[in-house]
């Protein structure tokens, strides 16, 4: 793996000769908070009941696909600026879903799989401040614990971005709101 140099921050203490790295990881978020007719779009997708929460993730039906793409370019030109920073020029659109959760649905930790030029993203749509947390944690966790997760709390229109390969969850929810659009770009 390649660490970019502002990625890394080089610490010496009490003048004894030793020296460490730290590192971390990059999660880019934005604000993009969707126009009405894409909340309208995302709300007329068939969604399926699944053991933790509502999602087209396993079967889309074709007119829900081409709204999916329709989606997905709305926020086409974001996704653009936020894969330079990743130093990339360019990327296809892989897979996504809509996920809306419940009262006490969640999702456990979980990867979107573990090539560096693969990312994915989290899209809130619709959520309250009752929404659940998404929890982001260190490449290797939980068979590596190094230190506590990330929460991020949820709000219309944020966008997380962030490397397919880094372990997150969502906390139980509380509240009949959150909706979110996910998926996986690979960058070339």
């Amino acid at each position: 793996m390649i660490i970019n140099k502002e990625d890394i921050t080089k610490l010496s203490h009490k003048n004894d000769g030793l020296n460490y790295y730290e590192f971390s990881q990059k999660i880019i978020y934005g604000n993009i908070k969707p126009s009405k007719e894409i909340l309208n779009i995302a709300d007329s997708v068939k969604l399926e009941q699944h053991k933790y929460q509502k999602n087209n993730f396993y079967n889309k039906a074709p007119e829900d696909i081409k709204k999916g793409e329709q989606i997905f370019n709305h926020f086409k030109k974001f996704f653009s600026i936020i894969i330079e920073r990743f130093g990339y020029k360019n990327f296809v659109f892989e897979h996504w879903w809509l996920q809306k959760y419940n009262p006490l649905e969640f999702i456990d930790v979980h990867t979107h799989g573990n090539s560096l030029n693969q990312f994915s993203y989290i899209i809130y749509l619709r959520c309250s401040e009752n929404s659940s947390k998404t929890l982001f944690y260190l490449p290797g966790y939980p068979y590596v614990e190094t230190q506590e997760p990330l929460a991020i709390t949820p709000k219309p229109g944020l966008c997380l971005f962030f490397p397919s390969y880094l372990p997150h969850s969502v906390e139980p929810n509380n509240d009949t709101t959150r909706l979110i659009m996910s998926g996986n770009i690979r960058a070339y």
